[in-house]
């Protein structure tokens, strides 16, 4: 019984008529989800295999059955690339990358809020799995904004939209979705197939400062198993799904835990879904139009000077209408209220500045924690959410009309909270110390800003809306605040010591200390060995300790049966005598003949493999002999084979031209059996016949992928490379009239990515027809494959082809004249150097260099006008071989 059929016999959740909803008509895999709402009732879940049974679930809410549905996961260690082939496309879930690191505490965003440290993080890891050739697609959802809100507050939102709107501006491939229940991913899932999916499994720990706000948040079980309720969507489009925590890279591996599709449950995912699918409906919208964004930040960017760097842009943006909007409540506030709102967006201003002009590493300086500081960790806190706010409503207007072409949409370094916080310490400091011009003011000369910042300054502030200048910042209506007075700088860190390693004893680092690196930044120290007791090793014959080798430990094999029982045999005859020469030499023939059926097996393998075939060639070993001396090995050379007599040669080529002869008559016979099979293909006009027609005849039954190198059906059935040649044009030829009949461009909607798939596997086979059978193909066939390529819209590549083409037979000519030249002077030689042999006599000498001077003028007249000639003639051929370039569009 196969796997699906047990699948379907007792997993109660889904059945067979379930299974054929599964897919849609072109075979895709959909979303299991498609099930009777009434499943419930139609089976007894305690009889399930591998599932949960009514009695462990009872009466549990569906997020608590998600839960205890993720503890019975047992997940297996894998390695994306070659396990679960992540050469081939997958998919990352961009907000589970961007929890892990936060939970993880591998980037403390929560405490320092850094854009640019954790985009930096980010693109890290997708770097290392880029570079170790993973295909991925990064995937948002909207619905995380309630979770990122409830768990990390608007800051984590901010970033989020930052990030998406990075990757828009930088071409990084992504796609984003409302949900994952939505119409739109189930599509893009069932249209793609990715390999397997990736992301998070962590529960979301959410804390409530207010233990009532905890007590009546009845969300917040729903939010904990977040992940895991997208983990099990996942799993119902019939795919592995990996999980970013514990995630290893090791060289081109990324091993990581996965859990396969048979862990869905459908009935527990149902569940879910109507529960999620509640909560994700509730969330609030935003009431602003998101696309006056667009050119407001147009016309701002147009009015910063030159000097401003366009990563400065959109940050300025959104500072500047923040500000403009605590401006427009300072005028209803008391002046406590508003010198406090001003002070925030003139340090947010000021951060500004400074992050123009500091780059993130000299931003790691030590400063005080927001925890240590109770009026920071409360009512700045509280005003930079709303700062954050604007910001998403900011980026996410920018992306649904952004402010056109050549405006700067750079957004990796939106906001530093350590510096911020930082700069906010040192004006409220500065402000109620005793050395200021007036009671509690901030002036410019404290930063002591150069004129061209301080224009810059100047012109966000004006753009604001303030009517007054920027400094100075007043701070005593802040005097009497309470918890205003700030807390103490903490001391600064002293550096780290210089690593203490071990001083090996190698030419190849000095060798790089002197020539290109001096190694500075490590402290040396001698190896110590320590004093072990010695009646260790002379009391109780313990070994000393030995350097174990682990590539040798890798290399070693097992031996098998018949090299034990050799062992066994010689160690016999060792002790019985020793071995003698020809006991040498039989183990010697044993171990080449255990190496010859290794590289049999080897060879097999590789030509059962698509694209191995004849890459693995036996390895020649050169055998060494000793000389008399003892001090040097003699390579022996490789004796030259004899030479063929007259006779030998003679019937030497007569069994070449008949095996040339069959070859040409065995594919002639092949001709005439695959010329009704090319013919018919011609008359299909179904899309998904022609699509299975095409590969089978050319790549054959047996392909493990859909490529064409090499056309291996073909290959395999004709001899000659004129006949594979001659097929292959004729296969085009015969697609190319298909499509005519088919008319690829008004086929509905739903199989257009077939009829997209199909201009791929043409243009496949154009290519490889030209790098295959590049000699073999005429100017009749090259105006075919040109003709091919402008029907379907490559024009530029159909010219590269004709001048590549071109190119080669100009060079074909030419070896064949060469070759015919040397041919022609070697005769000349020889019946000259005969005569000369027979003329004794100095007066016929004589004569006869009178004659030859006549003779070279006249030979020098002549070479003159056969170099016209042959010059004439190559024109002659440029000619012809242009005439075989397709100048007009060819249409299907």
């Amino acid at each position: 019984m196969a796997d699906d059929d047990f699948t379907d016999e007792f997993d109660g959740a889904s059945d067979k008529e379930d299974d054929k909803d599964s897919r849609d008509e072109d075979g895709s895999v959909l979303l299991d989800d498609e099930g009777d709402d009434d499943a419930e009732v139609d089976f007894d879940m305690a009889i399930r295999i591998g599932h949960l049974s009514r009695a462990e679930l009872g009466e549990k809410a569906p997020e608590a059955q998600v839960a205890l549905w993720h503890a019975t996961l047992l997940p297996v260690e894998a390695d994306l690339i070659t396990e679960l082939d992540g050469q081939n496309l997958f998919f990352i879930h961009a907000e589970s990358l961007m929890f892990d690191m936060i939970d993880s505490k591998e980037v403390k965003f929560e405490e320092d809020v850094q854009f640019l440290r954790l985009t930096f993080a980010l693109e890290k890891v997708l770097g290392k799995i880029r570079s170790a050739n993973g295909y991925f697609r990064l995937v948002f959802f909207d619905c995380c904004k309630g979770l990122f809100s409830a768990a990390f507050g608007e800051s984590m939102w901010a970033f989020r939209q930052a990030f998406l709107l990075h990757c828009q501006s930088t071409g990084i491939d992504h796609a984003v979705f409302s949900n994952w229940y939505s119409t739109e991913w189930k599509e893009h899932v069932s249209e793609w197939r990715p390999s397997f999916f990736l992301l998070s499994n962590q529960p979301v720990d959410i804390v409530s400062e207010d233990a009532e706000d905890d007590e009546e948040d009845d969300d917040k079980p729903k939010w904990k198993v977040f992940f895991q309720a997208f983990m099990m969507r996942c799993l119902a489009a019939k795919t592995h799904v990996a999980i970013l925590r514990g995630l290893q890279f090791r060289g081109n591996r990324i091993m990581c835990f996965t859990v396969g599709p048979d862990y869905h449950d459908s009935f527990i995912d149902k569940n879910a879904q109507a529960t999620f699918s509640a909560l994700f409906d509730g969330e609030e919208e935003d009431e602003t139009d998101p696309k006056s964004f667009g050119p407001l930040y147009k016309e701002f960017a147009g009015k910063l000077g030159d000097g401003v760097p366009e990563s400065a842009a959109l940050r300025s943006f959104v500072a500047v209408r923040f500000t403009k909007t605590i401006l427009e409540i300072c005028e209803k506030q008391p002046a406590e209220g508003a010198a406090m709102m001003k002070l925030v967006v003139k340090v947010l201003l000021i951060q500004e500045m400074l992050l123009r002009q500091i780059p993130l590493d000299k931003r790691a300086f030590n400063t005080f924690k927001p925890k240590d500081w109770e009026l920071y960790g409360g009512n700045i806190t509280n005003a930079l959410e709303k700062y954050f706010e604007t910001c998403s409503q900011v980026l996410g207007g920018l992306m649904l009309s952004g402010p056109g072409e050549g405006v700067p949409l750079e957004c990796h370094d939106l906001f530093d909270g350590r510096l911020f916080r930082h700069v906010f310490h040192f004006i409220v400091d500065k402000g109620l110390g005793k050395k200021l011009k007036g009671p509690g003011e901030i002036t410019e000369e404290i930063f002591h800003f150069q004129d061209f910042v301080m224009a810059e300054l100047e012109f966000l502030w004006t753009e604001s809306g303030a009517k007054e200048k920027f400094f100075p910042i007043n701070i005593a209506p802040l005097a009497k605040v309470p918890g205003i007075a700030p807390p103490v700088m903490p001391a600064k860190l002293a550096p780290r010591e210089a690593p203490e390693l071990v001083d090996i004893k190698s030419d190849f680092l000095k060798e790089l200390e002197k020539s290109s690196m001096e190694i500075k930044h490590i402290a040396l120290i001698e190896d110590v060995e320590e004093e072990e007791e010695e009646a260790v090793w002379a009391v109780h014959g313990w070994n000393p300790p030995a350097h174990l080798d682990a590539v040798k430990e890798q290399e070693k094999m097992e031996k098998n049966f018949g090299q034990k029982e050799m062992a066994e045999k010689m160690k016999l005859k060792t002790q019985n005598g020793g071995l003698s020469k020809r006991d040498l030499d039989y183990v010697h023939k044993f171990q080449m003949k255990l190496r010859q059926k290794a590289l049999r097996k080897l060879a097999r393998y590789a030509d059962s493999l698509t694209g191995s075939s004849k890459l693995h060639k036996p390895i020649i070993i050169e055998k060494k002999v000793e000389t008399k001396a003892g001090d040097k090995d003699k390579v022996v050379a490789k004796a030259e084979p004899a030479k063929l007599g007259a006779k030998a040669r003679e019937i030497q080529e007569k069994h070449d031209a008949d095996k040339e002869k069959a070859k040409k008559e065995h594919d002639a016979t092949k001709i005439t059996q695959w010329d009704p099979k090319l013919e018919a293909m011609a008359e299909i006009i179904e899309p998904e016949k022609l699509e299975t027609t095409i590969l089978d005849l050319l790549l054959g039954f047996q392909r493990i992928t859909d490529s064409f190198v090499g056309f291996p059906a073909v290959a395999a059935g004709f001899e000659t490379s004129e006949a594979q040649c001659k097929v292959v044009l004729k296969a085009i030829k015969c697609v190319s009239k298909a499509f005519k009949k088919i008319q690829l461009d008004k086929l509905p909607a739903e199989k257009q990515p077939q009829a997209r798939r199909l201009v791929r596997y043409l243009f496949c086979m154009v290519q490889e027809a030209t790098n295959s059978f590049s000699k073999d193909i005429d100017g009749k066939g090259i105006k075919t494959l040109q003709e091919t390529l402008l029907s379907i819209g490559f024009k530029l590549t159909a010219g590269h082809m004709f001048e590549s083409w071109k190119k080669k037979q100009l060079q074909m000519q030419e070896t064949v004249a060469a070759a015919a030249g040397e041919e022609k002077g070697g005769k000349d030689d020889k019946k000259k150097g005969g005569k000369d042999d027979k003329k004794d006599d100095k007066k016929k000498d004589d004569k006869k260099d009178k004659k030859d001077e006549k003779k070279d003028k006249k030979d020098d007249k002549k070479d003159k006008k056969d170099k016209k000639d042959k010059k004439d003639d190559k024109d002659d051929d440029d000619d012809d071989l242009d005439s075989f370039k397709s100048k007009k569009d060819v249409e299907l």
